[in-house]
């Protein structure tokens, strides 16, 4: 009963019914479950109350999640709803912390899965090994010939049938992870968005000198631009480690041009990006071809399908 539940209130979540979802997922922690049901309830209610912004939900369910027997993927998405609710709610510390714990379980996660594809391969190999002894014995054991074919491509079939059920899973765990990723850059951009809608009337009033002055305020609050270390966990929170991916394969990267590579992210517009680069506009032109140089690419435009690239882990 308590799997019957369970699996009704999922389809509703899927089908964006919140309420229904709620209720039948609520009632399902009252009955007994096997190995990681209760996790997965759990989860499953944290990330419904994640969804409808009842953040302190969010926390109660994906902590009790983590209580109880689960697998790595369900451990996984719980610390990325528990790093998200953190990032709501601006403890930037607390959602390091949970970010550590959510790339050790994608590591995890990713081991588990490469282990899945030898196995396969080991077995497709073992099949061929036999083949190649039963031809060997082919004169002396003909008579069942076809019967170690007909086998030999049962299990064959099978194999390949579970290997492209294997490659299916991965690649829609891979969409959802892009899904995600695009949600919390969206995210940040309509975060900046609301900042300058909250000012627009005193920003049409203000000279110009002051209108830089609240520029570079609001994208320091939103971006924390002035502190290297919060700016940077942000950028890897949002943009798939992508400050450790630069870092990592192009050493001699500046903060300023790490920077940059985030702002056009954002589609920040090109007269602010001046203003908190502060540069004008033949020193960003120079930026550019610098990290075109040092990434050894052709152009701008192949610099900016990078930058993209990276992104979605590409």
């Amino acid at each position: 009963m308590g799997a019957a539940l369970q699996e009704i209130g999922i389809n509703y979540f899927s089908n964006i019914k919140y309420d229904s979802a709620q209720s039948y997922l609520r009632k399902s922690m009252n009955f007994p479950y096997i190995g990681f049901e209760y996790a997965i309830r759990c989860y499953t209610l944290a990330d419904l109350f994640y969804t409808t912004s009842q953040f302190d939900s969010v926390y109660v369910y994906a902590t009790l999640a983590l209580k109880h027997p689960s697998n790595f993927y369900t451990q996984r998405e719980c610390y990325r709803l528990l790093a998200n609710t953190a990032y709501k709610k601006g403890d930037f510390k607390l959602m390091a912390s949970y970010m550590t714990s959510f790339q050790s379980c994608t590591d995890s996660v990713r081991t588990i899965e490469s282990q899945t594809k030898t196995s396969v391969l080991e077995g497709i190999h073992q099949t061929t090994q036999k083949a190649g002894k039963t031809k060997k014995y082919l004169i002396v054991l003909g008579w069942i010939l076809p019967i170690i074919i007909i086998l030999s491509l049962f299990t064959f079939f099978r194999l390949r049938i579970r290997n492209k059920s294997k490659e299916q899973e991965l690649e829609q765990v891979e969409q959802q992870l892009s899904i995600k990723q695009t949600l919390l850059r969206e995210s940040l951009i309509q975060k900046i968005k609301d900042a300058k809608s909250k000012q627009e009337f005193e920003h049409k009033k203000a000279t110009f000198a002051q209108r830089e002055i609240m520029d570079k305020d609001l994208y320091n609050s939103c971006l924390h631009l002035n502190n290297w270390e919060v700016f940077e966990q942000l950028m890897n929170h949002t943009f798939n480690n992508l400050v450790i991916t630069l870092k990592s394969n192009y050493p001699e990267i500046t903060h300023k041009e790490i920077t940059w590579c985030c702002l056009f992210l954002l589609h920040v517009p090109t007269p602010e990006v001046l203003l908190l680069l502060d540069y004008k506009q033949d020193s960003l032109y120079k930026l550019k071809q610098r990290l075109v140089q040092k990434m050894n690419l052709k152009n701008a435009k192949e610099l900016d399908i990078l930058l993209e690239d990276l992104v979605e882990g590409k």
